[in-house]
């Protein structure tokens, strides 16, 4: 029962401003839940590096700005590539300490005017859900230091959630 309590707080108060040209939207109650169960099977899979258990659970291409060796047009990577630098960099980092331990928000949004190449448009907006990671903490490192955010995304497609971007907010 708490942790349902919990879930509706964060669901009603987990809203993110995250740029222009994008609408807010409240995750309802039983998105939260599918999307805490894909969270459990993805730490799973991450924690025993198992690609097979992953793969249904992501899109073919991850937009992940922090895995691009350069600057793109958008930041997409094959969903392989993603996993091989989340295997790389996630254990022993404080992100893992963070993704495995902490409490994080969930939130939806929608954008408007930008739909990635990766997906087919339907000339619908798309509806992006945001599982928000803290990583540091407001002032953690330094004083008037504004903390830093890690945002894991995902779209629904045919019914289900899958991963479809990583990307980091300070």
């Amino acid at each position: 029962m708490k942790s349902i309590l919990i879930i509706l707080l964060l669901t009603t108060l987990g809203f993110s401003l995250h740029g222009q040209n994008k609408k807010i939207l409240a995750v309802t109650i039983e998105d939260s839940l599918k999307l805490e169960q894909l969270w459990n099977k993805f730490l799973k899979g991450i924690s025993k590096k198992d690609t097979n258990q992953l793969h249904p659970l992501s899109l073919p291409l991850i937009n992940c700005e922090l895995c691009a060796d350069k600057p793109h047009e958008d930041y997409f990577v094959p969903v392989d590539t993603f996993l091989f630098l989340a295997f790389l960099r996630f254990p022993d980092s404080k992100l893992w300490q963070a993704m495995t331990t902490k409490k994080h928000r969930i939130s939806g949004r929608t954008m408007t005017e930008h739909y990635p190449g990766s997906l087919n448009s339907s000339g619908s907006p798309l509806m992006i859900y945001e599982l928000r990671v803290v990583t540091i903490e407001p002032n953690e490192t330094g004083r008037r230091h504004e903390g830093l955010e890690h945002i894991f995304e995902f779209i629904k497609t045919n019914g289900e959630f899958k991963l479809f971007g990583f990307s980091s907010v300070p």
